[in-house]
């Protein structure tokens, strides 16, 4: 999309701090014409509605194109860095609102640098592979994902003067220590404390 963008000269759609009024460019038109002159310079060519041209099938992925911009003066990458990042937010935050985007795969048992609780509830092949014996595995699990700090302090201010020993304490495990609180409930199977 920032090709096609480039190439017709429409209006970028998110703002970028290098345009405008007492900027490097001073109008989209300027930007357009340097960057595609720029891109020209190391091989990419957007003046051609051929989806299969081969300047731009070479240099279609992220990776290359990163590449290829390293060879331009440093304020011109920038820029064109800038750009593309400016683009793909755009449409990171399009696909969110749609309920499209997939950020791929997710670490289960750390969030916000802390570790979780996570439990296999149940395991179950759903599929054998009958040449190769390969398994497909339905694995259900439970993730104790804690409490926020601020729900711990107010559970604290709350709860804790009832039971002696209620409160934060230090828990060692696997020689790391976090930070946990204790908070007395009422005890298991107590018929008359259901009242």
């Amino acid at each position: 999309r920032f090709y096609e963008i480039l190439r017709t000269h429409v209006d970028f759609p998110v703002p970028l701090s290098f345009v405008g009024h007492r900027k490097q460019w001073p109008a989209w038109k300027t930007f357009y014409k340097d960057a595609e002159v720029a891109l020209a310079s190391i091989g990419i060519r957007l003046d051609t509605d051929e989806k299969f041209d081969e300047t731009l099938k070479e240099s279609k992925t992220l990776n290359a194109f990163m590449n290829r911009i390293l060879m331009l003066e440093p304020s011109v990458q920038n820029a064109l860095f800038d750009a593309v990042h400016g683009l793909y937010g755009l449409e990171v935050r399009l696909d969110q609102e749609a309920g499209l985007y997939d950020a791929g795969l997710d670490t289960l048992d750390v969030r916000h640098g802390q570790r979780l609780g996570v439990e296999v509830l149940s395991s179950e092949v759903i599929f054998q592979d009958p040449k190769t014996g390969a398994e497909t595995t339905y694995i259900r699990l439970r993730l104790d994902h804690g409490i926020s700090w601020e729900a711990a302090q107010k559970l604290h201010e709350h709860r804790c003067d009832e039971v002696r020993g209620d409160g934060f304490h230090f828990w060692r495990k696997d020689g790391q220590e976090e930070p946990v609180l204790a908070v007395a409930g009422p005890q298991r199977g107590d018929e008359d404390d259901e009242e």
